[in-house]
């Protein structure tokens, strides 16, 4: 099953998706995004939120 990484910067407004799949290692980059805070959510592909974390680059 595929999972997705959504980051979404504090108005809500999607910044960043990544798709990862069961054993990727690929990790995720910030390089495009602006300093500041950001919520990244993972979910299902469902659409389903199953875990979240607040981060400031």
């Amino acid at each position: 099953m595929a999972l997705l990484l959504k980051v979404f910067n504090t108005l809500g407004q999607q910044v960043k998706t990544i798709g990862l799949l069961p054993g990727d290692k690929s990790g995720f980059s910030m390089k495009d995004m602006a300093s500041g805070m950001y919520v990244a959510g993972l979910f299902n592909s469902n659409g389903i939120l199953l875990a979240h974390q607040k981060f400031i680059k």
